[in-house]
């Protein structure tokens, strides 16, 4: 197997000619993701396939340069989902001259940061103008072209490559996984395995918008661990170390920390219900920062990150069955 260095970057080749890529550092918070890229092999791919890799510009350009990409006649690249952290950059990508795929619904994000800020719901709660800072933070661009879109589940080929797309719509409308059955690789994208090394604890799984939804998490994390024990022999994820070994740590860690902050929650609003003089219990809340440190932080981002929040509370409290009353 091929060992490249490119400064910045962490890249592993997991199988013959399918490289992860890693970012080691970021810019901003939202400016990254790991992926693949898939270098042709006789009988598979003619062309490279790049899986989700929305790395900063600079990265994108020596990778390019590194593994020679200038020298084939086509370029595919396909995006999971429609979150900043996997669009910011994907116009460098196009740019190079990559043709890019992205599962319905919000493929219009790529291409336009008003589309991304309509799509999720930031103008009910917050001005244009600070939702517009989380671009601005995260260097996106649009890309000239709309993506050619296919729908969660759908088996893309690419020559004699078959991709299962596995629909992880918890996260978010159209989030999507990977599994390449031949190759027995699965890759999860942001289902919330985000551990950088085995026994670190961190964020874990994200549903800070109103169309997300945790009971759909929970059975796309069962879906998950089945088609990893049943169908693939290696994981990987958008924010996390690879996988080669048959275990279950990945899915409980997300389930486990998806039971964490309800129970926080549930705790919480049990004590809004004794003192009764706290106001609106989603204000009560958010004042208590379960979630996000947000008193440490200032606006524009501390408001962000309070829509966030209080749609993560929001979707925990809709899977709590009698927590409150209405």
């Amino acid at each position: 197997m091929r060992k490249l260095s490119v400064k910045g970057l962490n890249i592993e080749e997991i199988l013959p000619e399918i490289f992860f890529i890693h970012q080691i550092h970021a810019s901003a918070y939202f400016t990254r993701c790991d992926g693949l890229l898939i270098m042709p092999q006789d009988k598979r791919n003619l062309c490279p396939i790049i899986i989700d890799l929305n790395i900063e510009p600079e990265y994108i350009q020596k990778l390019h340069y590194v593994f020679k990409l200038n020298q084939y006649s086509r370029i595919d690249y396909i995006c999971s989902h429609g979150h900043m952290d996997h669009i910011a950059h994907v116009y460098k990508w196009e740019e190079l001259g990559a043709f890019i795929h992205c599962p319905s619904p919000h493929q219009n994000n790529l291409v336009s940061l008003d589309a991304f800020i309509g799509d999720f719901g930031f103008l009910k709660e917050l001005d244009i103008d600070i939702v517009k800072h989380l671009g601005k933070l995260n260097h996106y661009k649009p890309c000239k072209k709309k993506p050619n879109v296919f729908q969660p589940g759908d088996i893309l080929f690419f020559d004699n490559l078959k991709i299962q797309t596995i629909p992880f719509e918890g996260h978010s409308l159209g989030h999507i996984g990977f599994l390449f059955s031949k190759e027995r690789l699965f890759h999860i994208s942001c289902l919330g395995f985000d551990l950088q090394k085995p026994g670190e604890d961190h964020f874990g799984p994200w549903y800070g918008f109103e169309e997300c939804s945790i009971e759909l998490y929970k059975e796309y994390i069962d879906n998950a661990e089945k088609i990893f024990f049943n169908s693939s022999d290696i994981l990987t994820s958008s924010h996390s170390y690879v996988v080669r070994k048959k275990n279950r740590q990945p899915f409980d860690y997300i389930r486990r920390k998806i039971t964490q902050n309800q129970i926080k929650i549930k705790n919480a609003v049990q004590k809004y219900n004794e003192k009764q003089n706290k106001g609106v219990l989603i204000e009560y809340l958010l004042s208590l920062d379960l979630i996000y440190p947000k008193s440490k932080m200032e606006d524009p981002l501390r408001s962000i990150f309070r829509f966030w929040e209080s749609w993560m509370i929001k979707n925990h409290l809709n899977s709590i069955t009698n927590l409150i009353e209405e």
